[in-house]
């Protein structure tokens, strides 16, 4: 059996159309087979921060069952929020349940949000990096799933190294 170290889902595409990019629970049962990561889209049309927690256990919940169908851990996956466009309100919400990892996808949004976030929440950067915005990245995220080139990951390499950090990175 083979695993996939990391695989991406989203419900909710960015085509000018708004139709879904992907059916989420068409891809429960591989995700379930296949991946340790998981990204999903928790935060989408919710009008109230209190229904934040609800629909953040309902994926749990979807996750859990298509893990024990497929016979995996639930332990074996890992469910990571992407905030993209959602303000920081709703993923205090969110973190107060018991989520503490969340992503986003451009640098800047990305500082925005950490600082008025708790400390401890795991960021991932999940979208292009350009290197002159490296040693931004790498003050707030501590896992960067868009490295794409060496001379990228050694640039990451060596800012991380001055800053203090290490960081986790996706080639």
């Amino acid at each position: 059996r083979h695993k996939i170290p990391f695989l991406v889902i989203r419900t909710i595409s960015d085509r000018a159309d708004g139709n879904a990019a992907c059916d989420f629970n068409t891809l429960l049962p591989l995700v379930a087979e296949n991946s340790c990561y998981m990204v999903k889209h928790i935060l989408d049309s919710i009008v109230e921060n209190s229904e934040v927690p609800q629909r953040y256990d309902n994926v749990l919940n979807d996750i859990a069952e298509s893990a024990k169908k497929h016979q995996r851990d639930m332990t074996d996956i890992q469910l990571l929020t992407v905030t993209k466009n959602h303000p920081a309100d709703k993923i205090f919400a969110l973190y107060k349940h018991g989520q503490n990892e969340f992503a986003e996808n451009r640098v800047q949004e990305l500082l925005t949000k950490a600082e008025s976030l708790p400390q401890d929440i795991h960021w991932h950067l999940i979208g292009p990096l350009q290197s002159n915005k490296v040693r931004h990245a790498v003050k707030v995220a501590k896992t960067i799933h868009s490295v794409d080139n060496t001379s990228l990951a050694k640039r990451i390499d060596r800012i991380a190294e001055e800053e203090g950090k290490q960081i986790d990175i996706f080639i």
